[in-house]
């Protein structure tokens, strides 16, 4: 129940306007969860591509989901290189095992 007010609290539209790499928006018209308005504008970024869905916030979960792994498994994704100001080292790892208590 935490994520629905950190998306309401934190206004993501710019930071999506502004996306330096290939992204696939996918949302529905009718979701009464999140309003199709709150979509940011597709138009100022070449990067951002909107798949449109139809039915409530759920009923459209399902098609986006299939449609993002269909996403994952493109040739495009597969070969993108992000450009090189991006740390491509990642997160550290750990040399250790964690402690659990």
């Amino acid at each position: 129940d935490w994520l629905c007010p950190a998306f309401r609290e934190n206004d993501l539209t710019k930071s999506m306007e502004s996306i330096q790499f290939p992204t696939v928006l996918c949302h529905s018209v009718d979701d009464e969860v999140v309003g199709f308005s709150s979509l940011p504008n597709i138009s100022l970024n070449e990067n951002l591509t909107l798949l449109e869905q139809t039915g409530t916030h759920i009923e459209a979960g399902l098609p986006c989901l299939l449609q993002g792994l269909i996403a994952l498994l493109s040739p495009e994704v597969r070969t993108y290189e992000p450009p090189a100001k991006h740390n491509l080292s990642g997160c550290p790892i750990p040399t250790t095992a964690p402690v659990l208590p």
